[in-house]
């Protein structure tokens, strides 16, 4: 994030003053602490402001030049924390829903809470997804909590879909088809899961 902070001058134009701006010693006092971000850099730079108006000088026409600087404050987000404080209940939503494969769907009963499980987590990751807006703010981007909560939102449709074809291998008698196909999805499931977290937590910090 960029904070920016401008100054203007509103005496004399700049045929007259100008600013030179002192980058070396120009920054932040190091005792300035704010909780959940941290001081990246300062920049500070000199520009020409130009106005459409000579602002009422008696005989003047056209437009008038001022020297105006502007400082930059760079901060960022201490993540790490806020990230695991937010993106928690997402993690521990999706490994529960894998708990789902392991869960007999030859016996209605089990097919039945297999498929509740995976559709309260699902309603867990929704709730969670405002939660996370109302804590960050709405964002017109694709932030990375939606990211992540998107994806997790897909691997559990998909589970559900997985799911059901398990229940149509076990009424065409094929249970031990059905058994490896639950394990094998598992598997696959946990670790593209894992893959695509940090390429997109990779990506986002870069």
């Amino acid at each position: 994030h960029e904070l920016q902070i401008r100054l203007s001058e509103g005496q004399a134009e700049s045929s007259t003053l100008t600013y030179a701006a002192d980058g070396v010693n120009t920054g932040v006092d190091p005792q300035i602490k704010i909780e959940g971000w941290r001081v990246e850099k300062v920049i500070i730079r000199t520009v020409a402001r130009e106005y459409d108006t000579t602002f009422g000088v008696p005989g003047e026409t056209g437009g008038s030049t001022y020297a105006s600087a502007v400082i930059s404050i760079f901060i960022a987000r201490d993540a790490a924390g806020i990230f695991w404080k937010l993106m928690a209940a997402v993690y521990i939503a999706f490994i529960i829903g894998l708990v789902s494969f392991f869960m007999d769907p030859s016996k209605d009963s089990f097919f039945t809470g297999r498929l509740s499980l995976l559709s309260a987590m699902i309603f867990a990751i929704v709730i969670n997804s405002s939660r996370v807006a109302a804590s960050l703010g709405q964002n017109p981007s694709f932030t990375l909590a939606d990211k992540i909560h998107v994806l997790t939102l897909i691997f559990l449709l998909m589970a559900i879909v997985a799911s059901i074809i398990s229940r149509k291998l076990h009424v065409r008698g094929k249970g031990a088809m059905a058994l490896r196909l639950d394990l094998l999805m598992a598997l696959v499931f946990f670790v593209a899961y894992v893959m695509i977290n940090l390429i997109v937590i990779k990506m986002a910090a870069c």
